[in-house]
């Protein structure tokens, strides 16, 4: 993990005070290094989860998008299919329904205008 220069090697006759000093000094290095390799690394995580959070909503945007205009085209479909249905179905009663009315109403107007001669 480390380099072989990184660690010193230590003979504990030859221990004096300064390789103490060096080895707790290379230990605060090492680990201002390692905490600054993690703030790093939760940088990068955070940015590739964000860049994925942002594709995901896209994609989700756009998957939406398309369901909709589909729904929309099939809703025309069905529209169009229905009034159609209708129209074959009840302008026929419609069509006789309104001629009786208006010969009631003719009939009714003849009879009025009759009456009051």
């Amino acid at each position: 993990m480390f380099p072989s220069d990184s660690s010193p090697s230590l003979d504990p006759r030859n221990l004096d005070l300064a390789d103490l000093h060096h080895v707790a000094d290379r230990a605060a290095q090492v680990g201002a290094d390692a905490r600054d390799v993690a703030a790093q690394a939760r940088a990068r995580t955070r940015a590739v989860v964000r860049e994925a959070f942002d594709q995901a909503r896209q994609v989700v945007t756009a998957t939406a998008a398309h369901a909709r205009t589909y729904a929309d085209r099939l809703g025309a479909v069905a529209e169009d299919y229905v009034g159609a249905k209708i129209k074959r179905r009840v302008k026929p009663p419609i069509v006789v329904a309104l001629v009786v009315a208006g010969a009631a109403l003719v009939v009714a107007l003849v009879a009025v205008a009759t009456r009051r001669r």
